[in-house]
């Protein structure tokens, strides 16, 4: 895509708001099954063309350096030959390349894929629900046409019905290189690494903490062999290589090493990533964060209530400040429907789910279950041997047992001896008015992410107007979450904005403006979306801005290079 396309793009706007909307809005948009504000590295790159709705781009890396911009991008499963993933056009918007979008095709196979150097199926414009053939037959011809692909690129038409038209994937096919030259290609020189989560366990014997760090490899590249590795500090500029999760992988997939951290702090925040090299150069996974917390995180919260030994608590966050006491939990799997870990009485000690606890169970099935909404199986009160059982019939012939109907758990289980009725929520004494309890499951962690900002400059009063940006993804069990941003132009000293304090009581994005006065041109700054319940507190990326006082009403980066879309007293726009 050239400067010269863009500039053509906004003289077509009557108005400059009008793009400057279109401009906030791309870049606030995520795609579909974007995970993260950034761009992440697809492996196939570049511009397909189409004399009616123009350029297609493959990859956010086009447009935007990594880190910044929208997550899109179509990928080439170099095993299978499948491709998934969203081209963007600026005149359509999405081209999807997933499976998912592909089914209910016009024809033949749905699926997108490169079999033998020509490609097969289809790919969707989302907005216009319109097909686009990979390969096939000109109507009312025998002639033949269809995108090919001999490593690394890609060449030859689709065809797109009444909207897109022909598609060209390489200015070969139309012999016009030496004036646009553009292809969408395979990257074959970049491997390309993810940062994915870490892990923490802590010891309170020893008081070490071990941290599994994990990361992806999710492109090899030419290279039969890449060698991984972790990075991680207390702050983003001390991270160092840790020589000692250095491993060589020679295929695409997860990968993790354990660091240890003796006498850690509780609450404090560490950063790392995962890096990679081949002998194209080193490659590195975003930067991300960990907390070193004693009371992990665990699915299931709240306490049940017996008569006889009062209160169980079933997660270590229910009695402590995050990051203290003990660590336990029981943990419900939606996958497997099984229970397991384990919940605490102050009176009787730990009572487990563990399915290698419960092995010998007064009757089968042992282990501790929910299918649909009914509990079954049993618990076991370590110290005592005592059975605990989910339903059952009483002597009095009447039935009992735990329900779950999501999130709540309700109801009664039995334990014979010590422990007897365990009711699961307050619900079923009918006494919620006076003592608010119960079992439940949290629907999603806590989590916060952070979205680029858009810088509008005031040259006249000299001052810049910040958009900040972010997305509560996830809210737990809480009602309602308070969020705000944090930013500074030290990356290592973030400050708590309290004007820009807000509180959600659903997911979803938010904003706030700060103004920065007498900017100094270039000046770069440095923010990340925040959000906290009452159950723990969650960071987004640390993400950055810059400053640049222009008489410009917009500014863009092309290709990693900032631009200036400028006014002049003509009304003309004009690119710096």
């Amino acid at each position: 895509m050239s400067l010269e396309f863009l500039i053509s793009y906004f003289l077509k706007k009557r108005r400059v708001v009008f793009a400057f909307l279109f401009l906030f809005a791309f870049l606030i948009y995520p795609s579909n099954g974007a995970l993260a504000s950034g761009c992440s590295a697809t492996n196939v790159q570049g511009y397909a063309w189409s004399d009616n709705i123009g350029w297609i781009s493959f990859s956010c890396l086009n447009e935007y350096e990594v880190g910044a911009g929208v997550d899109y991008g179509v990928n080439l499963n170099k095993s299978t030959g499948i491709l998934t993933g969203q081209a963007w056009s600026d005149s359509v918007g999405w081209i999807s390349f997933d499976s998912a979008d592909l089914a209910g095709c016009p024809s033949g196979t749905c699926e997108a894929k490169i079999s033998s150097g020509s490609a097969t199926g289809w790919a969707k414009v989302v907005s216009e629900d319109e097909w686009i053939s990979l390969s096939g037959t000109i109507e009312g011809s025998v002639e033949e046409y269809g995108v090919e692909f001999t490593h690394p690129d890609f060449s030859g038409y689709a065809w797109g019905d009444e909207t897109a038209g022909w598609i060209s994937f390489n200015c070969a096919d139309a012999g016009t290189c030496a004036t646009s030259d553009y292809k969408v290609e395979v990257t074959t020189t970049q491997i390309n690494i993810k940062t994915d989560s870490a892990v923490v366990s802590y010891d309170e014997a020893t008081d070490i903490a071990t941290v599994e760090l994990q990361g992806r490899l999710t492109g090899l590249g030419v290279s039969s062999d890449v060698e991984v590795w972790f990075e991680w500090g207390e702050t983003e500029g001390t991270m160092t290589q840790d020589v000692g999760t250095i491993q060589t992988v020679t295929e695409e997939g997860e990968f993790s090493a354990e660091i240890t951290i003796a006498s850690p702090v509780t609450g404090d925040v560490y950063y790392f990533r995962a890096a990679g090299e081949d002998d194209s150069g080193e490659v590195y996974g975003l930067t991300k964060t960990f907390s070193l917390l004693t009371c992990n995180y665990n699915n299931i919260r709240g306490y049940a209530w017996s008569d006889n030994i009062g209160w169980i608590s079933f997660s270590c966050l229910n009695e402590y400040n995050v990051g203290e006491g003990v660590d336990y939990g029981v943990n419900f799997s939606y996958e497997t429907n099984l229970l397991s870990g384990y919940a605490w009485s102050g009176t009787v000690g730990w009572i487990s789910f563990e399915e290698d606890d419960l092995v010998g169970c007064p009757t089968a099935p042992c282990e501790a279950r929910v299918e649909g909404t009914e509990a079954s199986g049993w618990a076991k009160v370590l110290d005592s041997d005592e059975w605990i059982s989910l339903s059952g019939t009483a002597v009095d012939l009447t039935d009992y047992g735990v329900e779950f109907v999501s999130p709540d758990f309700s109801g009664y289980a039995w334990g014979d001896g010590i422990v007897g009725w365990v009711t699961f929520n307050c619900i079923d004494e009918g006494i919620c008015s006076t003592i608010d309890y119960k079992v439940y499951v949290t629907q999603l962690t806590l989590l916060a992410r952070t979205d680029p900002a858009v810088v509008i400059y005031n040259k006249e009063d000299d001052f810049a107007t910040v958009i900040l940006n972010g997305m509560l993804l996830g809210m737990g069990a809480a009602s309602e979450v308070d969020v705000w941003f944090e930013w500074s132009n030290d990356s290592d000293a973030l400050v708590l904005d309290g004007d820009t304090l807000q509180t959600m009581t659903d997911t979803g994005a938010f904003s706030s403006e700060v103004v920065i006065n007498t900017p100094v041109q270039g000046e770069t700054y440095y923010f990340r979306a925040m959000a906290e319940s009452t159950e723990r507190k969650a960071q987004g990326s640390i993400l950055n801005f810059e400053i640049s006082r222009t008489d410009g009403d917009i500014i863009v980066k092309y290709k990693g290079e900032q631009k200036i879309i400028d006014i002049n007293s003509g009304g003309k726009i004009e690119i710096q």
